[in-house]
This record gives C-alpha cells, structure tokens and sequence, in this order.
C-alpha cells in the first residue's frame, strides 16, 4: 500500500519502526520522534493544548515499548488525512492517529498538563463536505401561487460554467459518500482487510485529486437552498432489502457520480476529467471483488504455498509430483507449459484441472486466458509482457482470478491498480528454471510485504535454505518450482516449506 508521507512524518515512522519479521511501529518511540523538536507541529499542537512538553517527554522516556501493525497504523492515518481534507500524511496527523487508536495516549497526555477534547473532535472537511438537506421550510415560499411549476425562487441564476462547478460538486460529494458506505460494508460486514484497505485506498487518492484540481469542488458554486432536486425523491429510494442492498446501491451511485464528474469535468478542468475516468476503472474492479465472492478468491485468501509445475520438469512424473505437493499442503497448482502445440496444452491443462478440481486445490494456467477459459481453471498468470488485466478481464469470467508476476515497486502498483488479485513478487533469489537478467531481490519483497494488500507470493529460488531470509523482510506465501518438482519426495518437500514458512514467522 503506498502511503503518502510528508518528510517530516517519514523520519518519525523510520524511528519508530521495529526489527520484527512482521513490520511494527513501537508508539512510544512514535510520539518521542513526533515531539522531539520544539518546533515541530505536533510539539506545538500539544504545547498549545497545555501540556507540560518536559514532563511528557521524561515519561515517554520511561515507557516500554508499546507496539502495533505499520500497515494497520499507516491505514489509519491516511483516513485522519482524508478527513481532514489532506492527501499528505504529516506529523500533526500521525498524532491524531494515536490519539484516536488507544485512550491510553490522551490520559498520558491529559495526566501532563494537556486538553485533548479539541484534537480528538470529528471534523467535516473544508473542500468536500456532505451537503445538508435543507427543511422543506427553508425551500418553501411566501406566494407559491405566483410562482411557476417546477421552478424554485431561491435559486439564483446560473452560467454554463457555474451550473458545471455546481454539477462537480455535488458529485464530488456523492462520490465520497458512497465510498464511506462501501468502507462500512466491507470493514463490518464482510470483515474483508484487502477490499477494506482497497476502498480507502480509491477514496484517499479521490480525495488528493480533488484538492489538486480545485475547480472540481468548488463550494463558492455550492447552491443547496436553491438546488430543486433536494425535495424531489422516488419511491423506492427510502427502502433497502438488506445491508447487501445498500452496497450494491451506492456501489451505482459511485458510478453514476463519477461518470457525471467526468463528463462535466470536461468542461472545467480536462485534466481532472481524465483522471476521474481512471476511478471509474478501479471501481469495476471493485465492484467485481465487493459482489463476486467466488469459491476462487476464498481459498486464495488462505493460501500459503503455490507451485508452479510443467509436465516435463517432475523427477517423479506429472501426476505422481502433483498429488504428492497437494498432498503436503500445496494450495495453488500452476500450470506452466512452454512450447508445446495448443492441442498439447490443452489436453495436459485438462488433466490438471482434474487432479486439483479432486484435491480442492486452486488451477492456473500460466500465460492463456483462452486454455484457463476452456479447461475452466481457476485463474491466469500474466508476465509483464502478456496481455493486460484491463484485457484478459474481458477475455474470462468475472469469478475467475488474474495474477501477475512483479519486479519493481512500479509494476506491482500498476497491477493493483490494473485490479489483479493476487502478485507475483521476485525474483527474489537465482532460479534452478528461470533465467533473469536482474534480480529484484529481497529489498522489494520487503517493500512488497510492507506495500501491497493484495495476496503477494514470493518467487524465484525459495527452498528450505531461503525462506528464513524471505519470511525476515515481511513474506508470509511463497511461490516455487523445482524445491517440489526435482525433491526426491514431493510430499515431505511441500510439507518441509510450510514448516519452514511458519517456524520462522
């Protein structure tokens, strides 16, 4: 997940990151680099709220460690940002952060002089804001007999580009809501962390485009009292079936609110416009993970070990190799097959797709959406030179998963962008079945681990010797070849990994 942080608060997380194989941040050690400097905001924050600085810092100093996710702790300081309006992280929000996380650091802060009621207040942001419905007394007027149907004396007159300003931003708001509602259902109903982390995600960078371009919420067009749609509703507009409903409402309502951004932003600030269409995008991708909870992408949300086999490559032929792995705990099987005919291929993705649809295992074939298609596999491995997503998404059923192999912080943000579902991360070490001219190597794994929601294996040379290094910088899945495929037995080889995977987290 890429978190945008001022330098300032970069410094601050830095200090208080800890060594752990899972990335933590000791809040102790947070809160000491945050007020550290007089001059810093946070140190003037709290000064001015009346804490004692000298007596809070002695007693940060004599405090344990006190410690929590990074991820967890960054997603929630980027909500803070957003709903204050910001698309930076600084200090001042890292603050409010902990603040709002644990009572233990306001009555810290309350126990030394400080008034934390004012910092920890909820704010409605300047630049987007939810527009109130106004009382039918406040539309209502003095001499409705003179007034012609459907026209509303307090609106004022309007030019083309005012009434465009007025259209941007009542949508602009509309967007943001639906999000907050698709937050709330994924977080609390589907207790689903990725597509969670995934919705705030889409709303902080919503939100960073809209401060970025101004004319797209421009509140000194805001016209609510005069605004003649505020009194007018549809009969089914008040009534949901069930919780399912609302999402899938407002999951249309975000559409609908920025395709209208878009068109209409056309008019104020083309640039923007073109922008909002790339949101529109990511919502179809969201959409897609919100409503098509496929058998597929449950089990890929508990799945550890992936292997990646071709017919030619098992020291103790095709099927024995993969039954075996199965057997050990593999929960992926993907089919790799280079350089055989289509007839060829087919026939052996059929036979995979047997063997994995008996051992309830998860089926990808590397590289051909039309052979996963047909053999009704599970999913599609793309490389970086294969189709992409955008396409292959057309190309398969909604249900089936798209994955994709990774090898720099830019390719993998493209791919969550693009809406993969799982990554490929490496190659992280030399491989027995692959040749690379580069490796990216165990710092982008870390920055994977550290960086990306999405299920992310790593690829390239894990073995029993490796994995303690790979599952040191954040792994938590591995991806391999021929640890399975050239063991003398594949069984013990798979089951050997996971062990090694566990016992070292």
């Amino acid at each position: 997940m890429k978190t945008e942080l001022s330098p300032a608060a970069e410094r601050a997380v830095f200090a208080a990151r800890t060594a752990s194989a899972v990335e933590e941040l000791d809040m102790v050690r947070l809160l000491t680099a945050l007020i550290a400097d007089d001059e810093s905001r946070p140190a003037e924050v709290l000064a001015n709220a009346g804490c004692r600085m000298a007596d809070l810092r002695a007693e940060l100093a004599a405090r344990p460690a006190r410690l929590t996710y990074l991820r967890k702790f960054l997603t929630l300081a980027r909500e803070t940002t957003t709903d204050h309006g910001e698309a930076v992280i600084t200090g001042e929000y890292l603050l409010l952060t902990l603040l709002a996380i644990e009572p233990i650091w306001r009555q810290l802060i309350e126990g030394n002089g400080g008034n934390t009621a004012p910092l920890t207040r909820p704010v409605s942001p300047e630049v987007i804001r939810t527009e109130e419905m106004p009382s039918h007394k406040q539309i209502a007027v003095e001499l409705p007999d003179l007034t012609p149907a459907g026209i509303n004396p307090a609106a004022r007159p309007a030019s083309a580009t005012d009434s465009a300003h007025r259209i941007c931003d009542v949508n602009a708001n509309r967007v943001r809501e639906a999000l907050r509602v698709l937050d709330d259902y994924a977080r609390l109903v589907l207790n689903d962390s990725r597509l969670t982390e995934g919705i705030k995600m889409l709303r902080h960078d919503f939100v960073a485009v809209v401060l970025a371009h101004p004319g797209m919420a421009n509140l000194e067009c805001r016209d609510t009292v005069g605004d003649v749609g505020t009194a007018i509703t549809a009969p089914g507009e008040r009534k949901r079936a069930d919780v399912h409903d609302v999402a899938r409402v407002n999951m249309k309502r975000l559409q609908e609110a920025l395709r209208s951004l878009e068109e209409f932003g056309k008019v104020i600030d083309p640039a923007a416009a073109a922008k909002i269409e790339q949101f529109r995008y990511r919502s179809y991708t969201v959409e897609r993970d919100l409503f098509v909870a496929s058998v597929a992408r449950r089990r890929l949300a508990t799945a550890q070990l992936y292997f990646l086999v071709s017919s030619a490559g098992c020291q103790h032929g095709f099927e024995a190799t993969i039954r075996g792995a199965v057997a050990g705990g593999v929960s992926v099987v993907q089919l790799r097959e280079k350089g055989c005919d289509d007839r060829t291929l087919f026939a052996t993705a059929t036979l995979v797709r047997q063997w994995t649809r008996e051992a309830e295992v998860l089926f990808i074939v590397n590289d051909r959406p039309d052979v996963a298609k047909a053999v009704e596999a599970d999913g599609v491995h793309l490389g970086q030179e294969d189709l992409p997503i955008t396409a292959v998404r057309r190309l398969v059923p909604p249900e089936m998963l798209v994955g994709v192999s990774t090898h720099t912080p830019a390719q993998l943000a493209e791919a969550v962008t693009a809406g993969a579902d799982y990554v490929g991360v490496g190659p992280t070490f030399p491989s027995t079945t692959k040749s690379f001219e580069r490796f990216a190597g165990l710092d982008f794994l870390r920055h994977a681990s550290s960086n990306c929601a999405l299920p992310a294996f790593a690829i390239g040379g894990l073995n029993r010797d490796t994995v303690r290094q790979a599952v040191e910088v954040g792994a938590t899945r591995l991806a391999v070849s021929s640890a399975i495929s050239q063991a003398d037995d594949p069984e013990r080889a798979a089951r050997e990994l996971l062990a090694a995977l566990k016992s070292t987290r």
